[in-house]
């Protein structure tokens, strides 16, 4: 059986690099969670949602399909979203609206 782990903590405090490696020894897909915040932040500005609209944000996320290759890499609505969100964060474009999508506690709700 199967389980899913999460971990929890400040920027840079080594969470990816555990999970990672943890992922690795247990035989597990790891899942960035942080490419699911920005992915919804890419979404919602492609759509011209607000990201201050939370109602609006959280129906356009019970219209996502997130999905993930065997390595962890996100597909949003079956597109693989590495190049995209990879291109929005050296422009530092997602930078402030990941972080802003990250605290409505309701979309993690949706989210996961």
């Amino acid at each position: 059986m199967r389980i899913n782990i999460a971990i929890d903590g400040p920027s840079a405090s080594g969470k990816s690099t555990i999970a990672k490696r943890l992922a690795e020894i247990l035989e597990y897909t790891h899942i960035d969670t942080g490419s699911m915040y920005r992915a919804t932040a890419y979404k919602a500005l492609e759509s011209k949602i607000s990201l201050e609209d939370e109602p609006a944000l959280i129906e356009m996320l019970q219209n996502t399909e997130f999905d993930f290759t065997h390595e962890g890499q996100l597909i949003m609505d079956g597109k693989l979203m590495t190049e995209v969100l990879l291109w929005f964060l050296d422009y530092k474009v997602l930078e402030p609206c990941w972080s802003a999508s990250n605290r409505k506690s309701h979309l993690k709700k949706d989210l996961f």
